[in-house]
């Protein structure tokens, strides 16, 4: 776990670890460079399962040979668009990852759209459990990332608040630092 409470990832890993248990099912809908998705493995465990997604072959490999390394059978890498997803996971999950944008170190002019992103994010909400939670790390920096983010924050926007609790992270001091959202799907009675 990562002690910078100001470090992106440290503040999505510190959000994962608490909603996650050894068991769980969860999804890495954007696997990059295997990262988010190990760290997703060592939540879950041998009983658990993740799925992680990634539509580049280059980003796949280097996934598949994180996981080898750590010998982590329980992580299914699936080389395809987030956006199919339903196609692949019919069991609930107890959370999902999105870090949007491009693949670092490689083409920049590959990145994530955001139909697909809410495409994808639509599935994973359906198959939610309750005390569930989905992160999307959307960066605004690069050519397409404040579009993507923009039909995000207007799609979760209309979420009934008695079903959802939508939080967003962000520095206020660093405009086009990244923007964590956080949705959790409520309990039943659970009145926030």
């Amino acid at each position: 776990m990562y002690k910078d409470e100001f470090s992106i990832v440290g503040r999505v890993h510190t959000i994962l670890a608490a909603a996650i248990c050894p068991g769980d099912t969860v999804v890495d809908a954007t696997a990059g460079r295997g990262n988010d998705t190990l760290f997703l493995g060592q939540l879950v465990g041998p009983r658990g399962k993740v799925w992680a997604f990634d539509r580049q072959a280059e980003a796949c490999d280097v996934t598949k040979e994180k996981l080898a390394q750590q010998q982590m059978g329980w992580v299914e890498v699936v080389c395809d668009d987030h956006s199919k997803l339903a196609s692949y996971i019919q069991t609930p999950i107890k959370a999902g990852v999105f870090n949007l944008g491009y693949l670092p170190g490689a083409n920049h002019q590959i990145i994530t759209k955001g139909e697909t992103t809410l495409a994808a994010l639509q599935a994973m909400m359906e198959l939610l459990l309750p005390e569930g939670v989905i992160i999307l790390v959307c960066y605004l920096g690069h050519a397409g990332g404040k579009s993507e983010y923009d039909m995000i924050y207007a799609s979760l926007g209309t979420l009934p608040a008695t079903d959802w609790c939508v939080e967003e992270y962000h520095f206020i001091n660093k405009q086009l630092a990244p923007r964590i959202i956080k949705l959790k799907r409520l309990a039943k009675g659970d009145v926030r």
